[in-house]
């Protein structure tokens, strides 16, 4: 703390702390409703691919072209394919 914040009346130095404070709330709330905008589309987006990916996947089943187990071997092969069987794509080791 500087000579000038000890000197600083009480009232004042408060005031000064409350509208810093105000203002960093004011920020986090603003973050947080950013993040939570995102979180909703990044959801609505998932949902989609999900609808997208399932109907796919049907289409190719009753085109007689690939079944569920050749799929699931292939999903997992493609998920090793980084080195690591985590269930999400990655990338390659370089």
């Amino acid at each position: 703390m500087s000579i000038w914040e000890m000197l600083e009346p009480w009232e004042v130095r408060h005031d000064r702390e409350l509208r810093e404070l105000k203002s960093n709330a004011e920020f986090s709330e603003q973050y947080l409703e950013a993040a939570r905008v995102e979180l909703l589309e990044t959801r609505r987006r998932v949902d989609r691919l999900e609808l997208l990916l399932e109907g796919l996947v049907m289409l190719l089943e009753n085109q007689g072209t690939v079944d569920r187990d050749t799929l699931k071997l292939i999903i997992r092969e493609l998920d090793r394919a980084d080195g690591k069987e985590d269930g999400k794509m990655g990338r390659p080791p370089e």
